[in-house]
């Protein structure tokens, strides 16, 4: 039952936003503000508008996550240089678009069990 009930609900936003397709942007943006307004991290910010945009409009996971490891690699080349306070920054997105990446192939997995049934 919940699970039926969550996919209505990413239905129902989904095509609701097809019809405003500026909305994803604006709610994307307004996340970006609430994050600084909460004091975050610039990029912890910038991460969970990247994410709330990924929930509105869906990405490859493909896409997502090569830049989780793009951005792994990138703290291998920061610790190599010694730059260890910018590794741990990079680690940390590294983490956040690994957890974006499993919560869209979460919500893939229910988009194609619903088609299914």
């Amino acid at each position: 039952m919940i699970r039926e009930n969550l996919s209505r609900l990413f239905a129902l936003i989904s095509t609701s936003l097809k019809e405003y397709p500026v909305a994803d942007a604006v709610v994307a943006s307004l996340a970006v503000i609430l994050g600084v307004y909460l004091d975050w991290p610039v990029a912890t910010a910038l991460i969970f508008g990247v994410f709330i945009w990924v929930m509105l409009r869906p990405v490859a996971t493909e896409l997502l996550a090569k830049a989780s490891l793009a951005a792994l690699g990138g703290v291998a080349l920061l610790l190599l240089a010694g730059r260890d306070d910018r590794a741990e920054t990079m680690a940390a997105i590294s983490y956040y678009l690994l957890a974006i990446t499993v919560v869209v192939l979460i919500r893939e997995r229910f988009n194609s069990n619903d088609e299914a049934e």
